[in-house]
């Protein structure tokens, strides 16, 4: 519940906006996962038509492992929704590619 004119702030990945993300670069069959969120237009309309305006839009940038052998590391499928959602041979393809990253 909020107070009229109380802000809102939306923290999330959008479809359409994969390039700063990379857990796909490792896992790109995941891309078609995203692709099914909503988008930033999507969501400005559903809050302007519940009487929101928006006032702005940036990335935020997020860390999630000072390295790649560390994402390789403590990657855990079911933290991510994406890899949920795709295949066991494509998760499995995709860890490959993040250990064989790791290694280099």
């Amino acid at each position: 519940m909020l107070r009229p004119g109380a802000p809102v702030l939306i923290r999330s990945a959008f479809a359409g906006r994969r390039e700063a993300i990379n857990l796909f670069r490792f896992f790109p069959e995941a891309v078609a996962v995203l692709d099914r969120y909503p988008s930033i237009p999507g969501v400005k309309a559903a809050f302007a038509a519940a009487g929101f305006t928006p006032t702005g839009c940036e990335p935020v940038p997020q860390v999630t492992a000072p390295s790649v052998a560390d994402a390789a590391a403590a990657l855990r499928r079911e933290a991510r929704t994406p890899l949920q959602l795709i295949s066991d041979e494509a998760h499995a393809a995709g860890v490959v590619r993040l250990r064989e990253a790791a290694r280099t």
